[in-house]
């Protein structure tokens, strides 16, 4: 069996490594350069590598060569190493502040995820929680957050939304976060119920 892995964003910090053979690691450029490059890899192992390189072809014949130029110079240089270092530290620290924060000041029925890589995290509420009015009461208060339907095929998924923690900076991240918190603790006091189980995620920015 063969599998495929993607890293879309900047990892947190390193995790454990391939399987050989078994694993087509995919990656991208976009987001942790330049995100108009549109220049992505592949790691391959084993016989799949002809069969990739062929539908590649059958696609689009080749990306930008000038493109490619860019990102072989900027990874020659050694500047790539220390660009995705830096971008690891900086997101770990956001990721913590918004943690903290989060502990801070949700209401105790929420749960959350601690997540190993990327920028988002999530949030679990209660299924009857009114998350359309608490989004536009959050829009009025300049914190804005998406359901979670919305990152599945036809909105069909459970009900959740996702936390970026990394554009914001830390002051951002606690005052967008002590509102979100305002909000749920707003509505918690006379409706929240934790019987229901189900999820809702939160994408916060300021």
């Amino acid at each position: 069996m063969a599998l495929a892995t993607n890293r879309l964003h900047p990892q947190v910090w390193k995790t454990g490594a391939l399987a050989r053979s078994l694993v087509t690691y995919v990656g991208t450029f976009s987001k942790t350069l330049i995100p108009g490059l549109r220049v992505g890899y592949m790691v391959v192992t084993g016989k799949h590598i002809r069969a990739l390189i062929e539908r590649k072809l059958l696609q689009d014949i080749q990306t930008s060569s000038v493109s490619q130029a860019i990102v072989s110079e900027y990874l020659a240089s050694g500047h790539y190493r220390r660009h995705r270092k830096r971008l690891q530290t900086e997101n770990l620290i956001s990721r913590n502040v918004m943690l903290q924060a989060i502990e801070r000041y949700f209401p105790q029925e929420a749960t959350w995820t601690v997540p190993q890589g990327g920028l988002f995290l999530w949030v679990q509420l209660p299924d009857n929680v009114p998350i359309e009015a608490i989004r536009y009461q959050a829009m009025a208060e300049n914190v804005l957050f998406a359901s979670g339907s919305v990152f599945f095929p036809n909105k069909q998924g459970y009900p959740a939304m996702r936390l970026s923690f990394s554009n914001p900076s830390e002051s951002e991240i606690d005052l967008g976060i002590s509102i979100l918190g305002k909000l749920l603790k707003n509505y918690s006091s006379s409706h929240l119920h934790t019987s229901s189980g189900k999820e809702m995620a939160l994408l916060c920015s300021s």
